[in-house]
């Protein structure tokens, strides 16, 4: 009865109790395989260590990242996986954590993966305790280098775009200096008539300032101010000229073979750009050979056919002018060719380059229409192949005779408008000398006051784009809804868009410096169409 009663419960217990027993290691079992799933899925990595640092768990990613097998833990710590100058920070770090100090929960650092590359990670870590004492850490390590590299490409741009204004508001100024002296040396020219000596020091001045012209446009080249006028050139004259530039950018070290090809063809192009182009591959060829060595320059036409496409597989069919440069240096490996055009994309030590060189000339090559190439082999030298697109007719002999310009005449009056007085004089002697009227003001204000004074027909407004108090652009336009007929030209020595190929409002533009010769021409050009 009773008895029997009693054993029927019990037996009814234990067997709920077994049954709860069994759910609850079936749901622990389900718990451990969605644990397991998510640690092993998941793209964070998952690390607990003990006390003294050692690994005693990873996750999947963690050892796919740094190479490792779960038998290779036991003598694997996280400061042993860090980067060498961040392996005194971890270590610091994880005693504060174990002993309870003052620690924050996250942290970032560097790892050196199996393959020797560099890893950025963000570390969320919290310590394991057992009955109140603290037994190690565990760490959620998540993969940050793509953010980090992107954040230092924003930082760099930012930093190049400061150095860019920089740059443009120096060879602004410098550009109004040219002008100046560049105005005065074609003046004093034809005054000297064919005194030897005077007539080679100013040739000489002339020279200079040419010269100094053309390094504004670099600082413009790199501040995104500058336009780009492509026009017949003669590769072998770029490189001519280049060349007097080599020995202080590849030292004594270095020899200089040309081999410049005869009846080369014309090519449309930019040639201080193209000279951009040979500088900046000169310098990357001068840093593979620390030890000296040999850089060749070649020039010669070239016919890329369906038959050569294996070999040019990258170089549409078609007449070229071809540009290589071969050094006998360290040479690239096949991951970095691959690489070598890319922005910011750099093999020197950090501070020692900013990785724009190549991919500048890659910009400037393909902005004429043509193609580059590289070839390297590890110890075996580099060579950077360019073919430009070849115009009809050929470039003709390097020591070609100058031709003398005569500066267009005209008799129109001429508001000239320019708040730099030694711009402003020199530009009115020009105007004065081709025969114009000319009228000149410092600025906005005494420029619209003249106009308005002046009763007869002014027949070209020349004004300066940067002024005090009204830019030459708003005093433009403001005299030409008062003078429909007046024609427009703004000068400046910053290169900016210019109005006929990029503007809206229909004035030309005219960039500093300037001879007398462009100055009046572009008048001409003007008044005439």
């Amino acid at each position: 009865g009773l008895w029997s009663y009693a054993r029927t419960q019990f037996d009814a217990t234990v067997r709920e109790l077994a049954q709860m027993e069994e759910s609850a290691k079936e749901a622990l079992r389900e718990s451990e395989f969605r644990y397991k799933r998510l640690v092993e899925n998941i793209n964070d990595a998952i690390v607990v260590d003990d006390i003294d640092g050692r690994i005693v768990f990873a996750s999947p990613r963690f050892l796919e990242w740094f190479g490792l097998a779960e038998g290779d833990l036991a003598n694997v710590t996280l400061e042993g996986i860090a980067a060498p100058e961040w392996k005194k920070t971890v270590r610091e770090y994880h005693g504060r954590r174990v002993r309870g100090e003052s620690a924050p929960e996250r942290f970032e650092y560097e790892g050196i993966r199996a393959n020797g590359t560099r890893i950025w990670m963000e570390a969320l870590v919290t310590t394991v305790e057992r009955t109140g004492r603290v037994m190690g850490t565990q760490s959620a390590l998540r993969d940050m280098t793509e953010r980090r590299r992107i954040e230092e490409q924003s930082l760099q741009a930012q930093r190049l775009e400061s150095v860019g204004r920089l740059a443009g508001g120096v060879a602004h100024d410098f550009n109004n200096l040219l002008t100046v002296i560049l105005g005065y040396s074609a003046t004093l020219l034809d005054e000297v008539g064919e005194a030897k000596r005077q007539r080679e020091a100013l040739e000489q001045i002339r020279l200079a300032a040419e010269r100094a012209a053309d390094l504004t446009q670099n600082l413009l080249a790199f501040s995104r101010q500058q336009v780009v006028k492509h026009r017949a050139v003669n590769v072998n004259l770029v490189v001519v000229e280049a060349e007097k530039m080599f020995g202080r950018l590849m030292g004594a070290d270095v020899d200089l073979d040309l081999q410049l090809g005869s009846d080369l063809g014309m090519v449309m192009a930019d040639a201080g750009q193209l000279q951009q182009v040979l500088m900046n591959m000169v310098l990357n060829a001068r840093d593979s050979m620390p030890d000296g060595g040999v850089l060749r320059i070649e020039t010669r036409n070239f016919t890329v056919d369906e038959t050569g496409a294996e070999e040019h597989p990258w170089v549409p069919p078609g007449e070229y002018v071809y540009l290589s440069l071969s050094d006998t240096g360290t040479g690239m490996s096949e991951e970095v060719q691959q690489r070598v055009f890319e922005p910011f994309f750099t093999t020197k030590e950090q501070g020692k380059g900013t990785g724009l060189g190549l991919a500048t000339a890659y910009g400037i090559v393909r902005q004429c229409g043509g193609w580059i190439g590289v070839r390297s082999r590890l110890a075996a030298g580099t060579t950077f192949h360019i073919y430009l697109p070849k115009m009809a007719g050929t470039a003709g002999p390097l020591a070609a005779a100058s031709v003398a310009v005569v500066a267009a005449r005209g008799w129109e009056t001429v508001l000239l408008v320019e708040d730099q007085e030694a711009v402003r004089q020199i530009t009115g002697e020009m105007l004065k000398n081709c025969g114009y009227v000319v009228m000149s003001a410092n600025g906005g204000p005494e420029a619209m006051a003249l106009a308005r004074g002046f009763e007869d027909t002014i027949h070209m407004l020349v004004t300066d784009a940067v002024m005090p108090k009204m830019s030459g652009r708003e005093l433009a336009r403001i005299l030409k809804a008062e003078r429909p007929g007046m024609r427009v030209v703004i000068i400046s020595g910053y290169a900016e868009t210019e109005p006929g190929e990029g503007g809206d409002d229909g004035f030309e533009f005219l960039q500093k410096p300037f001879t007398p010769e462009v100055l009046a021409g572009k008048l001409r050009i003007v008044l005439e169409s």
